[in-house]
């Protein structure tokens, strides 16, 4: 028999981005540890919502580890690293 019962979960696109940023002494930096994000729930674009978090901490931290205020950051740029379809409210690192 069919179990019209059964719960159905629907699916959602998450998104992940990196940043790349060059500091005032010409170097450039890069931080990948971003977590997905699902643009159907904000108001605004994920590069657009990362920054506000950036904005609050006041700085932005490399790969590495390393830590640079922002107003030693002269140019930042978004980089769309991949998609995903998944179930909505599986076990994923995704914020909203």
């Amino acid at each position: 028999m069919f179990n019209f019962f059964k719960k159905i979960t629907p699916l959602i696109e998450v998104i992940h981005y990196s940043v790349r940023f060059k500091t005032i002494d010409g170097n450039t930096h890069q931080y990948t540890h971003f977590r997905y994000a699902d643009p159907a729930q904000l108001n605004c674009s994920i590069p657009e919502y990362l920054m506000c978090l950036v904005k609050m901490d006041g700085y932005l931290q490399d790969d590495d580890g390393l830590m640079y205020p922002l107003q030693n950051v002269i140019q930042i740029e978004w980089e769309e690293d991949a998609r995903q379809t998944v179930k909505q409210g599986d076990r994923w690192d995704v914020f909203y």
